[in-house]
């Protein structure tokens, strides 16, 4: 795994093509969809509707205003009510990270970013987990495009069971990350 801090999955899908369990599909990049899903699934988008319409997404310029947007953001998982305007936008938002509960993603069309020509790779180790959270946010400020977290009890675990990792994973302190 590895956890973009920008270009997510989340950011990056431009359209897709869902299955719904009800059997509707719905291109989301066709010019006609939101009339299509209004009709097909007319529950789910009047529901989503409703919060497009009202102070529960503090949009910009809306209720609460832009500060609470962005301090909700951070709160809500996935922001799909706060960065979306019509139901099928949201809907679609809600379906990236699912894991397939919502609908079947039969196509999705990302943004890709040029890659940089030269990158590097770091291996930090910090005393405990919150440690290494507390500097995430200097990492991104950095210009890291990506991050992950590695527990030392995981690295600990795979020291024993897998033959060729480093000999000094077993020595780890075990509330330690990387």
């Amino acid at each position: 795994m590895r956890c973009g801090v920008s270009w997510d999955p989340y950011s990056t899908v431009e359209s897709m093509t869902l299955i719904l369990a009800s059997g509707t599909v719905i291109d989301t990049a066709e010019p006609d969809a939101e009339s299509r899903f209004a009709a097909a699934e007319p529950e789910l988008a009047r529901a989503f509707s409703i919060c497009a319409q009202s102070s529960c997404g503090h949009r910009a310029g809306g209720a609460g205003g832009g500060e609470v947007r962005d301090q909700e953001r951070h709160r809500l998982s996935p922001g799909a009510l706060l960065d979306a305007d019509t139901p099928l936008e949201i809907f679609r938002r809600l379906v990236v990270g699912s894991e397939g509960t919502l609908a079947f993603i039969a196509e999705a069309v990302m943004r890709t970013r040029p890659e940089p020509r030269h990158r590097t790779l770091a291996w930090l180790h910090f005393a405990t987990i919150d440690d290494a959270v507390a500097h995430l946010p200097e990492l991104v400020e950095a210009g890291a495009r990506a991050t992950e977290l590695m527990v030392a009890a995981a690295l600990i675990a795979s020291a024993y069971q897998m033959p060729g990792t480093p000999e000094y994973w077993k020595e780890l302190p075990p509330g330690s990350a990387r």
